[in-house]
């Protein structure tokens, strides 16, 4: 009998990766601005959460004590801040975690906010790094050609809230997955590397 009965087998990148992205693709087709705002910022804290959890020890009822509902770990804002400063995300992605959640708390409580081109979640979006490099592109797209309609379907990417927000929830899903893929848990030598087999000597 293992000493922890409720240690469970740590699940992949690839098993987190398929399920959340089919739900995602279901869920953004065609899916109103609100939404979208909504189950984009979920689909992120879900996957924060698994990378967070393949760091943790392997003991899914210390994990649940701090990342369940009401607990230390239990909000958006305290996973990727936890994540930032132990390295496992950038300072970018962390913004842009950061902007996704006020983008999705201005639409979700707020019955008079229903698009991404409304003043509060519009401020928001344009801070979203991913959303300035798209504009970025697509302004240099569109300067590239003499088309006129192509010029003014770039210019119309580029400045879509709708599309910034897609794009940023897609590109950061992208990159957690990867680091789950692969990060590993500490252990004592990760902690300790300068004691001899990296196990504390007592005082």
């Amino acid at each position: 009998m293992t000493k922890h009965k409720n240690r469970l087998a740590k699940r992949t990148a690839k098993d987190v990766g398929a399920e959340i992205i089919g739900a995602m693709d279901e869920e953004f087709h065609d899916a109103p601005d609100r939404i979208l705002a909504i189950v984009g910022a979920a689909y992120l804290d879900s996957l924060l959460e698994e990378l967070l959890r393949a760091i943790f020890i392997e003991d899914r009822e210390e994990a649940d004590r701090l990342l369940g509902f009401d607990r230390p770990l239990g909000s958006n804002g305290s996973r990727y801040q936890l994540a930032y400063c132990l390295g496992l995300i950038t300072e970018h992605q962390r913004d842009d975690l950061k902007m996704i959640a006020k983008i999705r708390n201005a639409l979700a409580h707020r019955f008079d906010i229903q698009s991404f081109s409304q003043t509060e979640p519009s401020k928001f979006i344009e801070k979203l790094h991913v959303g300035k490099e798209l504009q970025a592109i697509a302004e240099s797209l569109a300067r590239a050609t003499n088309d006129q309609e192509q010029q003014r379907q770039f210019r119309e990417i580029g400045v879509s809230g709708r599309q910034k927000f897609q794009d940023t929830v897609r590109n950061l899903f992208a990159n957690l997955l990867r680091r789950l893929d692969s990060v590993a848990s500490p252990n004592e030598r990760t902690w300790y590397p300068k004691l001899s087999n990296g196990v504390a000597v007592e005082q």
